[in-house]
């Protein structure tokens, strides 16, 4: 039986073969029982497997097989997990030039037979089988039609296939007819990359069935496409499963490339391989802080956006678990975004996340099935919050749930843009489950005119007044004042930047109630790996209403060898490579600027000096230089100036001004060699009062639980 063969149906038909094939020596056997449809293979012989596993189409579609050593390669499918051939009954493959003989068709949309990839005008399709599927993208997406399949008897548990296009329930979809009735139905995924889908038909065994395909849209997404329809008995995984093993695999095979860059740092916080970006949802919960983070598990570009995660006893030594929040790709999301985690009021974290698709954005939830926040399931309730809780408003650009409570109630807040000005917007929860909210409004409106959105709102109350967080344009502003959810407003008395050189902040509250301040510093340049994280640190509000923020204690217990410097004079260069050098370090000096117009710290210096990384003070002006980074001057408090920095490989981080103001870089062409450490002044002398040095151990990143 050559492939192409075809079968009739019969009460009783059916059909043996035994076909010798010159051109293995070898013998191929196939028998199908019509009735019952029971399909025995034996096949023999060197290179026969391949070609005998060729699906078995029945009905007017194909029966039989390739059996040739000339054919083509059997496609394979990647959501079957077939053990035994004999499961899976290929019903349509769509490989021919027409579609199968007996299949009507009404309308333009589908044309007179399969499509062999993407059409005209058309995005790239992805995901099908083999070369040809269904694409009702013939004339666009203002085409309509039908294509309906002749009948087949259901044999298995399941009928599976391949489904892309618009996500439109009413409009396009592919259904089941038994007897002029639709008992099943799915739409697309408002994607041109087709993905698994399937309908459990166990209790419609023994029917005759038929596939029928609508195209009734005529808007954006108004196509469909679909591919290798089968009956088979095995279950494939769902969607969550699928997805989650998928990044897990690509993470795996990414970390030893990632593990041998030696400018990825060794203490601040970073992902086991990837890109990373945004730090989401920190918790503290059952003795654990969790953080989450804005991840693409397939590679160290942004894009494939997921939720990747850790958990910590002390915010300094990590295990890394597996991926926690996917994008649901059959409900049209093709990325999760960043949001926060807040424990309700009966105890429970909950997850909220913008959802991306080619929809609107929404705000959806999620809640996690195991202790450790290792697996979680979305919202039956998804979206909790759309575009049309805001009425005759369109927020753009909207995104970043973070929630808090005030007055016994529960908020949100999110950023976005609003009559092209950047704004926050709050909502006030209307159940205890937290999935229905109110808008109640625009909180914050940037006093920035050219600021058009708004990023990574923050909000807690500190010391007895409100921070405000906001990221934009690339920096993480500080708004400190009062905010009044009866009135929706918050009022600025004093503005700031925050770790300039970081990005999309978020604040948690930590075991002992302090409020802890991360945000994600940019890379660009790792190989294997992209972006990490800022040291941890808390926040606090002086008097006056400056926003501070130091480091957390617990990165003391990294510190090794330790050199301290006291009463020294600096005039030119003093280099201090014969007492410390090294790569990972904490420098906290304290330095009387003396009659010097200039101070700078070298470090990561090479032996020549030529090359390092440098942060220099000028006291005249009270400025401060880092290296790549516009300058800052610092506030009034005395002459000396005292400064805390980490080195971690090529990651710099800066204290000044007591916790005032902070800096953050990567420097991604330290050398592996340079790892002097010199302080060079101009024009007069300098006096080192005090420094202490102190070698920085790696922190552990434990990745059992990716195994």
């Amino acid at each position: 039986m050559s492939n192409g063969t075809r079968l009739p149906f019969g009460e009783d038909a059916r059909r043996g073969l035994n076909e010798h094939s010159p051109a293995s020596g070898a013998y191929a056997h196939l028998y199908v029982y019509v009735k019952g449809f029971k399909m025995v293979r034996n096949i023999t012989g060197p290179g026969r497997l391949a070609a005998a596993s060729r699906h078995i189409l029945l009905g007017s579609a194909l029966v039989g097989t390739c059996w040739s050593a000339a054919c083509s390669a059997p496609k394979r499918s990647e959501h079957h997990n077939v053990q035994a051939v004999s499961q899976n009954i290929m019903l349509f493959d769509f490989e021919g030039a027409a579609y199968p003989k007996g299949w009507t068709t009404t309308g333009t949309a589908f044309g007179n037979g399969p499509a062999h990839g993407k059409l005209p005008n058309q995005m790239d399709v992805s995901g099908f089988e083999g070369h040809g599927l269904v694409n009702s993208y013939l004339e666009g997406d203002t085409s309509v039609g039908t294509l309906t399949s002749t009948a087949f008897p259901i044999t298995r548990k399941y009928i599976s296939f391949l489904i892309g296009g618009g996500r439109h329930p009413d409009t396009e979809r592919v259904e089941l007819v038994i007897d002029g009735k639709v008992i099943r139905s799915a739409t697309g995924p408002d994607s041109e990359r087709l993905l698994p889908d399937q309908w459990d038909v166990s209790e419609l065994a023994g029917k005759l069935a038929k596939i029928k395909i609508t195209d009734a849209a005529t808007g954006g997404w108004g196509h469909i496409n679909i591919d290798s329809i089968m009956l088979t008995n095995t279950k494939i995984p769902d969607e969550r499963t699928s997805e989650l093993a998928s990044a897990m695999t690509a993470i795996r095979s990414a970390v030893p490339v990632a593990d041998s860059d030696p400018r990825r740092p060794a203490y601040h916080f970073h992902t086991p391989a990837q890109w990373m970006n945004d730090p989401n949802g920190p918790i503290y919960y059952n003795g654990w802080y969790h953080v989450f983070y804005q991840f693409n598990p397939y590679g160290t570009q942004w894009g494939n956006m997921n939720w990747g995660h850790a958990r910590s006893k002390d915010l300094v030594n990590w295990e890394h678990m597996p991926v926690a929040i996917w994008p649901s790709k059959r409900e049209g999301e093709d990325h999760v975004y960043s949001g926060s985690v807040f424990q309700r009021a009966d105890g429970k974290p909950m997850a909220f996340y913008t959802s991306i698709g080619s929809r609107d954005p929404e705000q959806w939830a999620a809640t996690p099935d195991t202790p450790e926040l290792a697996l979680w399931s979305k919202a039956t309730a998804n979206p909790v919050v759309s575009n049309k809780n805001h009425g005759e408003q369109h927020v753009v650009e909207w995104r970043d749930p973070f929630l808090f409570t005030e007055n016994h109630a529960t908020y949100m807040v999110t950023g976005g843009g609003l009559n092209d000005r950047g704004v926050v917007t709050l909502y006030r929860a209307t159940d205890k489950d937290l999935t229905s909210w109110k808008y109640l409004g625009v909180v914050f409106e940037h006093p920035d005119k050219a600021i058009h959105n708004v990023e990574c709102p923050n909000i807690a109350k500190i010391d007895g007044k409100w921070v405000l967080l906001t990221s934009t344009y690339g920096k993480v502003e500080s708004f400190v004042g009062q905010l009044d959810v009866e009135k929706v407003k918050f009022t600025t008395e004093k503005r700031g930047v925050l770790a300039d050189g970081s990005y999309a902040s978020q604040l948690m509250h930590d075991a002992a109630g302090n409020v802890v301040h991360l945000a994600w510093v940019h890379t660009e340049s790792g190989s294997g790996w992209n972006g990490y994280m800022t040291l941890p640190s808390t926040l606090r509000i002086l008097t006056d209403g400056t926003l501070t923020r130091q480091p957390i204690p617990q990165f003391s217990k990294l510190r090794d060898k330790h050199v301290q410097i006291a009463g020294r004079a600096v005039s030119g260069t003093d280099d201090l490579s014969e007492q410390v050098t090294g790569d990972s370090f904490e420098l906290i000096a304290d330095i009387d600027p003396g009659t010097a117009t200039s101070v700078t710290f070298k470090l990561r210096a090479s032996a020549d000096g030529k090359h390092a990384v440098t942060v220099r003070y000028e006291p005249a002006t009270r400025t401060l230089l880092m290296q790549d980074k516009p300058p800052v001057v610092l506030p009034e408090s005395g002459n000396d100036l005292k400064l805390r920095l980490f080195v971690d490989k090529g990651s710099l981080d800066v204290y000044t001004a007591d916790g005032a103001v902070t800096l953050a870089g990567f420097f991604p062409n330290a050398q592996t060699g340079d790892t002097g450490i010199q302080i060079e002044t101009e024009g007069g002398t300098a006096n080192i009062k005090q420094m202490d040095i102190y070698s920085m151990r790696p922190a552990e990143f434990d990745m059992t639980h990716l195994h």
